[in-house]
């Protein structure tokens, strides 16, 4: 069931940075239906691109990955991780507050805490797409080239941006962890 995990934990991480995005946009008023239709065309794409990664990781196709949930989807805890996802996805596109994120946090790490370090990841993820574009000379990027800069990052230095968050404040790794299982 690690399987469920990791991709509960790449879904939530891409719904918190949408969220992040539409917090923002709401605070200056410039959230608009059309806005949120945008959102929930990128987080398809998003959600495709972790079901691809949560596969690739645990070699097998992203086809066999979604044949298996739909087969063992009656499973309680398939069907809770499920349920979870799409609470989420309603927390964020419709209601765009999110109050529940299910799944057990460390001892210090409160949820309210946890959107803290999420934002300050995705703040770090936005500055070194801020540091490969003027490396690059570009100001702007095409929506392909910001794909593939997203992926290098993930790959690359996502884990150290969190792992540097969750010390920031005061948060500590389960020995046996890593920071991507508890963030």
């Amino acid at each position: 069931m690690d399987i469920l995990d990791d991709l509960y934990l790449e879904y939530t991480t891409s719904y918190i940075y949408l969220y992040t995005i539409l917090s923002g946009l709401k605070e200056s008023n410039q959230l608009t239906p059309d806005v949120v239709d945008t959102a929930k065309t990128r987080l398809e794409n998003l959600t495709r691109h972790n079901d691809e990664d949560v596969a690739k990781r645990n070699n097998i196709t992203p086809e066999f990955l979604q044949q298996w949930i739909a087969k063992f989807s009656g499973d309680a805890r398939v069907a809770k991780v499920l349920r979870d996802i799409d609470d989420l996805a309603e927390q964020v596109l419709v209601k765009q507050q999110v109050k529940e994120i299910h799944f057990e946090l460390p001892e210090k790490l409160t949820r309210e805490t946890y959107l803290q370090i999420a934002r300050k990841v995705q703040a770090a993820v936005r500055h070194s797409i801020y540091n490969h574009m003027k490396r690059l000379g570009k100001d702007k990027l095409t929506n392909e080239e910001m794909d593939e800069l997203c992926e290098k990052i993930k790959a690359e230095e996502q884990e150290g941006f969190r792992l540097k968050a969750m010390q920031l404040f005061n948060v500590e790794l389960p020995s046996s962890a890593i920071p991507k299982r508890v963030l």
